[in-house]
């Protein structure tokens, strides 16, 4: 099904190329004033949900982690990093990786179990991990998966967390279904956390996301772009098996294996092709520490629909 998809979306974009490249120049002039970009980057073990065993592959291929390092510095990127407990309190080299890069460290969950995951528990063992280790409350959070609920805004609240950026206003079959969510940051109305939802393609909400663009193709996306826009703030969410390859890839299904193939050796270029195209596009890197103090004295409006969670 996501071939189909992948094809009707290019061929949707090519029937408007010849449109877009004649009206460039003004498309152009349209888009190149100053926005909000945040680069987040849910860590995690490989594959997270969907892999049959924990690894953690990523996280000691040196050289790609360095080059990443440099993509990060030369374009003055501002990493906001959702760790999950369980990462923070065993695998620190890579927490210390980050905190080396002047990255934003922030919460995302503990164990990362995606699918039907005890919410509340999650936030609350991940937030005790957190506080051991940096001394403080985390200000944000990302729940796995994307999966959201009124329990979980809840449990959230009561670890004196500020934000969440857990909800995609998009859809994926049996785990969340938002396709009628706010696109644009808004204050849950029971709990007076900012939810800022991470970022998709306006009208057809598809997400701006390392894996969809490897999937897709940075061409499609920048078609995409100019048919329809984009958002500001744009929150752009990346994974580590995002960028490199990993020999784990290939224990998980045929399905899986199928989706992660495309552009496993090149994701690093993706990322970074999708970083310059962002820049050309008017986008200036902020934390996601800095989009909260930005959007939270001001009265967001309330959301058009309650999150739907399965």
């Amino acid at each position: 099904m996501t071939f189909y998809f992948s094809c009707a979306i290019k061929q949707l974009v090519r029937l408007n190329g010849i449109f877009f490249d004649y009206f460039r120049p003004a498309i152009w002039h349209i888009m190149t004033e100053q926005k909000i970009i945040s680069y987040t980057l849910d860590l995690e073990h490989d594959y997270a949900g969907i892999a049959p065993s924990e690894t953690y592959e990523s996280f000691i291929q040196t050289e790609a982690l360095n080059k990443f390092a440099d993509i990060a510095r030369r374009y003055e990127l501002k990493i906001t990093v959702f760790a999950t407990g369980k990462v923070i309190e065993q695998k620190k080299d890579i927490i210390e990786f980050f905190k080396k890069l002047d990255a934003e460290i922030e919460l995302h969950g503990y164990h990362h179990i995606m699918y039907h995951p005890d919410l509340a528990l999650e936030a609350q063992k991940g937030a005790e991990a957190y506080r051991k280790y940096f001394g403080k409350n985390p200000k944000g959070y990302r729940s796995p998966g994307g999966v959201i609920s009124p329990v979980l805004l809840k449990a959230l609240a009561a670890e004196g967390i500020h934000y969440d950026s857990s909800l995609i206003p998009s859809f994926r079959w049996g785990v969340y279904k938002n396709l009628k969510s706010p696109t644009l940051p808004f204050r849950d109305p029971e709990t007076s956390i900012l939810e800022m939802p991470v970022a998709v393609v306006p009208k057809i909400r598809i997400p701006v996301a390392a894996s969809y663009i490897r999937l897709l193709g940075l061409s499609v996306y920048k078609r995409m772009f100019a048919l329809f826009g984009t958002t500001s703030p744009l929150i752009y969410l990346f994974h580590l098996v995002d960028l490199v390859e990993t020999k784990m890839r290939r224990q998980l299904s045929p399905f899986w294996r199928c989706i992660y193939a495309k552009g496993q050796k090149k994701g690093l270029e993706v990322f970074e092709d999708s970083v310059r195209h962002f820049k050309y596009l008017g986008y200036k890197s902020e934390f996601m520490g800095t989009l909260y103090k930005i959007y939270s004295p001001q009265p967001e409006a309330s959301p058009e629909k309650k999150l739907s969670h399965p």
